[in-house]
């Protein structure tokens, strides 16, 4: 499945010029003219990325990306303007929690890289996160089976961290010729 990019701009020029950009691209373009429009695409489908103007009647940038910020944490969020001021920038980092912040004119091969960049490293996030996952349950597991049969988590290594099953001074050599001693008796058994 492809990932999904909102793309959040009151100017239909700018929203046709980015969906031309990034056709071909792997993603799923939807365009919305305000922030009111993108909040609905965001209840009604899964959004990867969303890239915000800043200028926008109604509703600025920085406000609506806080607001996908805290309603769908998961999904990337850059700011695209074309009034970059510093004070702008701070508020969109600190209240937005964007991933970048891009000014117009944008070179739309330039910010292809940015989103495909981007979700690469949610998925490392993603699959860190169900590693971790997978640590905590088999760590809850080796606790119950400690519980259950106390020591059974002392494991003892030799120096190459290979497991030693057996504590036994006993060399390979005679350990194999007390298995031929075995099995040559249970064989005339």
């Amino acid at each position: 499945m492809n990932p999904t990019v909102l793309l959040v701009d009151d100017e239909p020029h700018i929203l046709s010029s980015l969906r031309r950009g990034l056709h071909a691209e792997p993603f799923e373009i939807l365009c919305a003219h305000s922030a009111q429009e993108a909040l609905v695409f965001l209840q009604a489908k899964s959004v990867d990325v969303v890239i915000s103007d800043q200028d926008m009647p109604g509703t600025p940038g920085t406000v609506f990306l806080a607001e996908v910020h805290k309603s769908y944490p998961d999904t990337i969020r850059f700011m695209l303007t074309g009034k970059a001021t510093l004070d702008v920038a701070i508020e969109a980092v600190n209240s937005g929690a964007i991933s970048r912040f891009l000014t117009k004119p944008c070179i739309v091969s330039d910010l292809a890289a940015t989103i495909r960049q981007a979700l690469q490293h949610k998925e490392l996030i993603l699959a860190a996160n169900h590693l971790l996952q997978t640590v905590k349950t088999q760590s809850s597991e080796l606790a119950r089976l400690e519980t259950q049969y106390p020591g059974i988590t002392n494991v003892q290594t030799d120096s190459d961290g290979v497991i030693i099953a057996e504590h036994d001074d006993m060399s390979l050599d005679e350990l194999l010729l007390k298995l031929r001693h075995k099995t040559s008796r249970s064989g005339t058994s």
